[in-house]
């Protein structure tokens, strides 16, 4: 699964692989995105669910079919100053 944000158009996109899902992210036009547009993502991952929320107001959430158990999580910036924090949690069973 691929997320980004594409500073062309302005939205947030979500590549399964299958299906690419796109959401608008308020950006100034006039600005280069990358220097003065920060976006704050949050991304949650459960199982085959995956929701991400950019700035606090635009989300997409969609199911994912990972070939693996315990994938990985791999973090790039192309271009641009980035800043990254990186949390993670186990979660308990609901069940038990």
């Amino acid at each position: 699964v691929l997320v980004y944000i594409d500073w062309r158009s302005h939205e947030l996109v979500v590549d399964t692989g299958t299906t690419i899902y796109r959401a608008k992210v308020e950006a100034d036009p006039e600005s280069n995105p990358a220097e003065s547009s920060p976006v704050d993502l949050h991304l949650f991952a459960d199982h085959s669910v995956l929701e991400i929320i950019a700035n606090g107001d635009v989300s997409i959430s969609c199911r994912i079919y990972p070939k693996q158990v315990g994938g990985s999580v791999e973090l790039f910036s192309d271009g641009g100053k980035t800043q990254v924090k990186l949390e993670g949690w186990t979660l308990g069973s609901i069940w038990s």
